[in-house]
C-alpha cells in the first residue's frame, strides 16, 4: 500500500515477476492466437469407419516479425500422422501452412495433439497444443412410422437404428463406464435420439 493507492507484484516460489507478467494486453493477445491466428482443420469419422484424411494447420502473422515454428505431433495408439514433426516458416504479414495425413484404425480417442511456439509481443512464446477435431457422422435410418416416445426401446423403429456404443469421457481420453448407447432414426420430418445408459448398481440409486 502507498499514498496513493496499492501496487502489484506477482510472487512465487524463486522470486517476484514485474508487475505486468500478465497483461489485459497480453490475455487479449493470446486470445487471439488461440481463436483467430492458429487454425487445425477437424477429422471427419463415419461411424465404423477406418480415417485416413488430410490436416491443415494454418498459422497467421498479421504484422510481427516473420518466425519459424517446428510443429511436433504427440500420437496416441492406434494413431497415425504423417510427418510426425515438420517446420512451418511464416512470413510477415502472411499465412504458413502445413498438410499432414492422419490415419486412424483404432479408438478414436484420445486424438492427435499439434504442438509448437507462437512468438509473443514482449518476446516470449506462447507453447501451443493444438488436439484434433473429431467431426462424428452416424447413419439415421428412415422409418415407416414413428418410435413411440415412452422411454422403452422396442419399437421396430429403434430395431433398424445401429447402436452407437463407442463414447468416450468429457475430455477423450476413456471411454465412457457402463453399459450405454444411442441410437437414432428419423421419419422424414423428425429426429429421434434414445438414449440407454445401463446402471448396474439400480439399487444404490436414490432421489
Amino acid at each position: 500500500m502507498t499514498d496513493s493507492g496499492h501496487d502489484v507484484a506477482v510472487v512465487e516460489l524463486g522470486g517476484v515477476h514485474p508487475r505486468d507478467v500478465v497483461t489485459f494486453d497480453l490475455l487479449d493477445e493470446i486470445e487471439r492466437i488461440e481463436n483467430e491466428l492458429v487454425t487445425l482443420s477437424s477429422v471427419d469419422i463415419a461411424e465404423g469407419a477406418s480415417v485416413w484424411t488430410p490436416v491443415v494447420l494454418a498459422v497467421r502473422n498479421p504484422g510481427g516479425e516473420p518466425f519459424d515454428a517446428t510443429v511436433v505431433w504427440s500420437v496416441p495408439e492406434g494413431w497415425q500422422v504423417d510427418p510426425a514433426e515438420a517446420s512451418l516458416a511464416v512470413p510477415r504479414g502472411a499465412v504458413g501452412e502445413l498438410s499432414f495425413r492422419l490415419t486412424n484404425r483404432g479408438p478414436i480417442c484420445p486424438v492427435p495433439r499439434a504442438s509448437f511456439s507462437y512468438p509473443l509481443a514482449d518476446g516470449r512464446a506462447l507453447e501451443l497444443e493444438l488436439p484434433v477435431g473429431i467431426v462424428r457422422t452416424v447413419a439415421a435410418p428412415t422409418v415407416a412410422a414413428p418410435p413411440m416416445i415412452d422411454g422403452v426401446l422396442d419399437d421396430a423403429s429403434w430395431g433398424v437404428a445401429r447402436p452407437v456404443t463407442e463414447l468416450y469421457t468429457g475430455e477423450g481420453y476413456g471411454p465412457v463406464e457402463g453399459e450405454t448407447s444411442f441410437r437414432f432414426c428419423h421419419d422424414g420430418e423428425n429426429l429421434y435420439v434414445a438414449a440407454f445408459c445401463g446402471e448396474a448398481r439400480m439399487d444404490d440409486l436414490t432421489a
